[in-house]
């Protein structure tokens, strides 16, 4: 069913580093009962970033989780590079061929034609997406070349900054450019050209990208419910309910329960993430199990007091 679509891929390898923090204070043991260090701390808190990838998804995560907080468990935030959710205020570009790219010397003149094709997307954070692709220019498509950007927001506008390297006919030309997304998914901004041959110096250009390059993509924030810390056995565990809006804006599949648990294996080998997708907060805390899918970097902070 579709759900697998967006929620599966969360079991899939995912990047998790695994830093531990110790106690965040003690006492002389000349002032403390000796069976005081038997009490084990009233607040745990662990820290998680996970970025997931696959094929035409690109999935990040944070979450907080809290334990001895009162009715505080954390939060979680969630973001779908892949997957759509006009009004989110989150951008990413969208994965498909044959994008137009035009380019103009001093913003004047006849537009220069290209075609873009994303391929890739890294999420960064989740509000940012790094992307990858290559393009040629349409009169000459000898002209060839790669190209590496990254959408973010900025003072809540949707921004876009990219460096194309030609790699065919005029090798080593470079542009580096700037810019903001539209509502209607296009982009425009201005650029610097150099290099090539002849080679230009800070040759200024304006660009344009069109319409649907980008999209709003699936994101939200959701109080944790339930939270679950083991600081010795390096285990954290969430449970969240995915919101009906974010941001004003439906969200897909609003009201599934999700349950999110990480390991800390002191390796990147040996560390391990687990998803599972419920009905009820009762299933979910039932069913979360740090025993999940090997993983290859990322960040989890962890300490108690």
């Amino acid at each position: 069913m579709k759900i697998r679509h967006i929620f599966a891929a969360l079991a899939a390898p995912a990047a998790l580093a695994v830093v531990v923090l110790g106690s965040a204070g003690s006492a002389s043991a000349a002032t403390v009962h000796p069976a005081a260090h038997h009490v084990p701390p009233r607040h745990k808190v662990a820290a998680v970033s996970l970025e997931v990838n696959g094929s035409g998804y690109e999935l990040y995560q944070q979450w907080t989780a809290l334990q001895g907080f009162g009715r505080n468990h954390g939060q979680v935030a969630y973001t779908n590079d892949g997957y759509p959710m006009p009004g989110s205020g989150v951008w990413a570009p969208v994965m498909q061929p044959g994008d137009s790219l035009s380019f103009q010397l001093n913003g004047t003149g006849t537009p220069y034609g290209h075609t873009l094709d994303i391929t890739s997307l890294t999420a960064k954070s989740p509000t940012s997406v790094q992307f990858k692709g290559s393009g040629t220019y349409n009169t000459d498509k000898s002209y060839t070349w790669t190209i590496q950007g990254l959408v973010y927001k900025d003072h809540g506008v949707a921004k876009v900054h990219f460096h194309i390297l030609y790699t065919g006919t005029n090798a080593g030309y470079t542009v580096d450019a700037h810019g903001t997304i539209a509502a209607d998914g296009s982009a425009t901004g201005t650029a610097l050209g150099n290099g090539g041959s002849p080679a230009v110096h800070n040759q200024t250009l304006t660009w344009a990208l069109g319409e649907r390059t980008f999209q709003q993509v699936l994101y939200f924030r959701a109080p944790v419910q339930w939270a679950s810390i083991s600081v010795p056995g390096q285990n954290a565990s969430v449970v969240f309910t995915i919101p009906a809006k974010w941001n004003g804006a439906p969200v897909p599949y609003a009201g599934y329960i999700l349950n999110l648990s990480a390991h800390n294996g002191h390796s990147p080998a040996a560390d391990t993430y687990s998803q599972g997708v419920y009905t009820t907060i009762s299933a979910a805390i039932a069913n979360t199990s740090p025993n999940g899918e090997t993983v290859e970097g990322g960040h989890i902070f962890m300490f108690r007091f």
